[in-house]
């Protein structure tokens, strides 16, 4: 049985104004603490898509801001992504209240390509730093390939660093669609 402290809630509209823009309003409470924000998205099928938002929150101990900004760029062989989100110092986050962990910063970077038989390649990247808490590193190449139709070769290797602390991890999979209802999958991790 689940027991439940007090209530929070979520909600946020968006709008297209254009196929070329998205803007929008959101917000969030819970007892003691609240944020509200916008949002805005730009579409440009040359350059890609760019998005950005702010929020200010305010609460029982503390008021503060964040802001993010986001870029996503695809093609038929090629994509490129990154985003970046800052948090003040005293920006409260529900459903965080009384946890140990408080974001500062976070970045995040990806790209991939594919090459026609080869196969598609993938690199990674992310970082948090944060106020309170542990900073963590992951970076991370991926490789995927499909062959004979039917089946799919995933393969990725990884490097987390949490804190003073480093790990790296390995996965392996096959995957087989013999059938429009049906997948079959293989797979090994190993950290």
């Amino acid at each position: 049985r689940q027991e439940y402290d007090d209530w929070a809630i979520s909600a946020y509209h968006r709008y297209g104004l254009s196929d070329a823009l998205t803007l929008g309003v959101r917000g969030e409470a819970e007892a003691g603490l609240y944020n509200l924000g916008t949002t805005g998205v730009m579409r440009s099928s040359r350059w890609g898509i760019m998005s950005g938002a702010i929020s200010l929150s305010d609460g029982k101990e503390n008021s503060g801001w964040a802001g993010s900004a986001g870029y996503v760029y695809r093609d038929k062989d090629f994509h490129l992504q990154g985003a970046l989100r800052r948090y003040s110092s005293g920006y409260g986050i529900v459903g965080r209240l009384g946890t140990d962990e408080r974001p500062e910063q976070e970045v995040m970077a990806s790209t991939g390509y594919g090459v026609k038989g080869f196969g598609s390649f993938g690199l990674s990247f992310h970082q948090l730093t944060q106020y309170q808490g542990s900073n963590r590193k992951l970076a991370s190449l991926t490789y995927s390939h499909t062959l004979y139709r039917r089946f799919n070769l995933m393969a990725a290797v990884s490097r987390t660093v949490t804190g003073d602390e480093g790990s790296t991890g390995f996965y392996v999979g096959l995957n087989y669609h013999p059938g429009s209802s049906l997948n079959t999958s293989l797979r090994h991790q190993q950290d």
